[in-house]
């Protein structure tokens, strides 16, 4: 067994392990290209009967992953904006598996608070 007190010599894996971690994140960078997402509202309904504060929206996500690595995403957040103003926000908790090197689409419902959604853009 070998024992090493030497400070210097003690930093060096420090030093190495930093290096490393930089090799590894820009090669991360280099392999990984970000997912491409976008969307398409396939139906807008307003029924004043049911809910006259609500506006429902049927959106369509696709998009493709070029990695070729696959992921499954379990919650995603979406923040809907008119004009540059944030007007609403809501989350599609269904699980949404990403193929690699694939394209990939989903379903998501919406509703929106009119009143909201109108304070915030007049």
């Amino acid at each position: 067994m070998i024992i090493f007190n030497n400070s210097i010599f003690s930093q060096d894996w420090k030093k190495s392990l930093s290096k490393t971690k930089i090799k590894i994140k820009n090669k991360i960078k280099q392999e990984f290209k970000p997912l491409r997402i976008d969307f398409k509202i396939n139906k807008i309904n307003y029924n004043p009967l049911k809910n006259p504060n609500a506006l429902n929206l049927s959106l369509n996500f696709f998009g493709d992953n070029p990695n070729p690595v696959g992921l499954s995403l379990s919650i995603i957040e979406v923040n809907l904006y008119v004009n540059d103003k944030h007007t609403s926000k809501f989350y599609n908790d269904k699980k949404i598996k990403i193929p690699k090197n694939g394209d990939f689409e989903f379903l998501k419902n919406a509703e929106i608070n009119i009143i909201k959604a109108g304070k915030t853009l007049f």
